[in-house]
């Protein structure tokens, strides 16, 4: 239980993926933490954290960065102003085995990304070092941007097999999410309108930034979209492939 797993801790991580729940999660961790005497959360947010954010999910990371905050903790919300490279394994790793493709609306816009262990590597610094957070908001970068068709160009010459990326536009982008996740067995529509909106949103007005924080929080360079793509190989291999 949250209560035991609190337990003497001073320090703790919250991290919730994206989708139904985030608030309701957000305020039990802090009741949990209140009973247990817990000083300080380093909260993992998103730079879509605002009250009149597109996304259903920036709205409910600005409640949760709230609760936090009422619930009289210190720390920092650690607002990620990247995408997680991790997102191309679950949103475009079947599309690329079966069809080659990479679709969504986000056309020639080039979002930052970053991997989830160097997140994880700054959240862990953060918890360890308070010394390094100076605001409430924690804003980091990733360390480099690449369009989807940059990334098609990436999985290709790291598969042998060509990959190609076909633009969408927001509501056929969203209708073909939830589509892949009602097959999939889940039908939290969450997902398809928080990535359809940021589609829409960053290309308005592009919040995603290119910086030194990974180096600057950890001591080591970030993972990069080559490396990241080379290590998750096999999930973009063709189904039946020789060297699947």
């Amino acid at each position: 239980s949250l209560l035991a797993a609190l337990e003497e801790v001073e320090a703790a991580y919250f991290s919730y993926p994206v989708g139904a729940g985030l608030t309701e999660a957000a305020g039990l961790f802090s009741a949990a933490g209140r009973e247990r005497d817990l000083q300080r959360v380093v909260d993992l947010s998103l730079d879509a954290a605002f009250p009149e954010s597109r996304s259903p999910q920036g709205r409910a990371e600005w409640v949760a960065e709230r609760i936090f905050e009422w619930a009289g903790y210190g720390g920092t919300h650690l607002r990620v102003a990247a995408f997680f490279m991790e997102n191309l394994l679950t949103l475009y790793g079947r599309q690329v085995r079966e069809h080659g493709q990479i679709r969504n609306s986000f056309g020639d816009f080039a979002p930052s990304w970053i991997a989830g262990s160097d997140v994880g590597a700054m959240a862990a610094a953060l918890l360890a070092n308070p010394a390094l957070i100076t605001d409430r908001a924690t804003v980091v970068g990733a360390g480099q941007k690449a369009s989807h068709a940059t990334i098609a160009a990436i999985i290709t010459n790291a598969t042998g097999h060509a990959v190609r990326y076909q633009a969408l536009t927001p509501e056929e982008w969203r209708e073909e999410l939830i589509a892949n996740a009602a097959a999939a067995g889940r039908s939290d529509p969450t997902v398809a309108a928080h990535q359809s909106a940021q589609s829409v949103a960053l290309r308005r007005h592009n919040t995603h930034r290119v910086s030194d924080d990974i180096v600057r929080l950890t001591g080591h360079p970030p993972i990069s979209l080559e490396d990241f793509v080379a290590r998750n190989r096999q999930t973009f291999m063709p189904k039946g492939s020789a060297t699947e």
